[in-house]
C-alpha cells in the first residue's frame, strides 16, 4: 500500500523492479490527487502548479501500464463491499496486480464543503464497534454504551454506515439537528 505522491516520488523504482522480476505481488495506490502529508501540494496529475504555470498532466493509470503492469483495476475506496471484493478476488490471482483507490483526499473535500454527514441512531447502536474497527474514523468517539459521530470531523464517506450490521448509521445533511 502507497501513497499516489510517495509513489511518484520513490515507489515507481520498486514497482519497475516487480514487473521486471515478474513479482507475485498485490500494490495498493492510495490516489487522491494531492501530496496531502506535506501541505496538499500537486502531484504529476495536476494541470497547473502551485504558481499557476501550465503542466501536462500524467495520467496514473496509464504511467502503470506503461510500466509493463498488465493487471490493472481502478477502483472507489468509498464503495467498501466492492473494493474488498476486488482486493479478495485479486489477491489470489497469480502475476503482478495494482489496484489505483482513486477518491479526492477528504480533507480537501471537507474543506470545499462535504454537504453530507453521518449520525448514529442511539436507539439502533448496539455498541458492537463494527464501524471502528473497520474503518479507524477519527470521526467516530465512544460514549459509555454506544458510538456517537463529532459532525465536524466526518467527511461524509459513509464508510462506517456501510459496515454497520444493525443499520444504526444514517445520513443528514451537515447541520441538520436530528
Amino acid at each position: 500500500v502507497i501513497g499516489d505522491s510517495t509513489f511518484y516520488h520513490s515507489g515507481i523504482t520498486s514497482l519497475i523492479e516487480a514487473v521486471h522480476k515478474n513479482v507475485d505481488l498485490l500494490v495498493v495506490i492510495m490516489d487522491n490527487s494531492t501530496v496531502a502529508m506535506t501541505g496538499h501540494q500537486p502531484t504529476p496529475e495536476y494541470e497547473e502548479s502551485v504558481s499557476g504555470r501550465r503542466m501536462k498532466p500524467l495520467s496514473l493509470e496509464k504511467v502503470v501500464r506503461g510500466l509493463g503492469a498488465e493487471k490493472i483495476v481502478v477502483a472507489d475506496p468509498y464503495k467498501y463491499k466492492d473494493f474488498v471484493e476486488t482486493v479478495r478476488e485479486l489477491i489470489n490471482q497469480p502475476g503482478l496486480k495494482v489496484i489505483i483507490s482513486k477518491r479526492a483526499c477528504a480533507i480537501l473535500a471537507k474543506k470545499t464543503g462535504v454537504g453530507q454527514v453521518c449520525w448514529i441512531d442511539p436507539e439502533k447502536c448496539t455498541n458492537c464497534l463494527a464501524c471502528v474497527k473497520t474503518t479507524g474514523c477519527p470521526a467516530l468517539t465512544l460514549l459509555e454504551k454506544r458510538v456517537d459521530i463529532i459532525e465536524s470531523e466526518c467527511v461524509g464517506c459513509t464508510l462506517c454506515m456501510q459496515v454497520c450490521p444493525y443499520n444504526a448509521i444514517l445520513v443528514k445533511k451537515r447541520g441538520e439537528v436530528k
